[in-house]
C-alpha cells in the first residue's frame, strides 16, 4: 500500500541497471524517483492513502515473545525525538516490561543519554492524564467546544491550501490532455493521421 501509483500516479526511475550488461536491478531512493501526477483513475483517495502511511509508520511489530504493548511503534525520546523500543522476556513479570530509547540502545549513550520507562508506569501515566482532560471537558465544556471548533477551522483551512495545488495541476493536465486530443483529431481530418492509427490513439 505504499506504492504511488495507488493514488493515480505514474513513477519513473524507481530502479536502474549499473549497465546494460547487467541484470541486476537495483533501486533508486525516493528523492531520484520521477512522479507524473493525475496520469490514471486513483484507487485509493488521498486521505487515505496519507491515514495508511501513517499506520505503516507506527506498525506494531511482536516481540519474540509474541507480546505487544498498545505503545509500541507511538512512544518517541523526549531528547532525540527517536523511537522508544519495547523489551520484554518470557521470564518477565509483567511490571518489568519495560521501554528504551533507540539511539541511545544502537549508537550509545554519547549520543544520546539511556531513556527508560516501565511499561505499567507509562501507562499509569497515560491513563492519568486522560482522566484529568475528560474531568477538565467536563468542567469547561462549552471553552471546550469552542476550542476545538477553532482548531477545526485551522485544519480546513491548511488543508484547502494543499488541496488548491493539486486541482490547479489536475486542471492544467486536462487542458494539455484537450489539446493533444484537439490536435490528434485535426490531424486525422487533415489526412495527416491515418483512421488505423487516430483509432488507436483512443
Amino acid at each position: 500500500m505504499e506504492r504511488p501509483e495507488y493514488q493515480g500516479h505514474t513513477v519513473n526511475f524507481k530502479t536502474y541497471k549499473q549497465s546494460y550488461k547487467s541484470k541486476k536491478t537495483c533501486y533508486n531512493p525516493k528523492e531520484k524517483w520521477l512522479v507524473f501526477e493525475n496520469t490514471h483513475e486513483a484507487i485509493i483517495d488521498a486521505d487515505t492513502w496519507e491515514r495508511v502511511q501513517e499506520l505503516r509508520k507506527n506498525k506494531r511489530r511482536p516481540t519474540r515473545t509474541g507480546k505487544t504493548n498498545m505503545f509500541s511503534g507511538i512512544v518517541r525520546c523526549a531528547d532525540c525525538g527517536e523511537k522508544l523500543y519495547y523489551c520484554t522476556s518470557r521470564n518477565f513479570e509483567a511490571r518489568q516490561d519495560h521501554f528504551v530509547c533507540s539511539t541511545s540502545r544502537l549508537k550509545g549513550k554519547e549520543i544520546c543519554p539511556t531513556h527508560f520507562i516501565r511499561a505499567v508506569v507509562l501507562e499509569q501515566g497515560v491513563l492519568a492524564h486522560l482522566r484529568l482532560v475528560i474531568s477538565c471537558v467536563a468542567n469547561h465544556e462549552e471553552q471546550f467546544r469552542k476550542a476545538m471548533g477553532a482548531k477545526q477551522k485551522t485544519e480546513a483551512k491548511k488543508e484547502l491550501a494543499t488541496k488548491r495545488p493539486q486541482a490547479t495541476r489536475a486542471e492544467r493536465r486536462i487542458e494539455e490532455l484537450d489539446r493533444l486530443f484537439k490536435r490528434i483529431y485535426e490531424d486525422n481530418a487533415n489526412g495527416k493521421l491515418s483512421d488505423s492509427r487516430f483509432s488507436n490513439a483512443f
